[in-house]
């Protein structure tokens, strides 16, 4: 368990997007996320 009340709002939204789980398959949302550029 996490204590996030301590968390301001920006910090506590970083803790819980870090903890969601997704998928991700457009190599176009890949590289904006990684920051590597997209393969051909």
């Amino acid at each position: 368990m996490v204590l996030l009340g301590g968390l301001d709002e920006h910090s506590r939204f970083r803790e819980l997007w870090a903890r969601t789980p997704r998928v991700v398959d457009d190599p176009a949302d890949i590289a904006a996320i990684t920051g590597v550029p997209a393969g051909p």
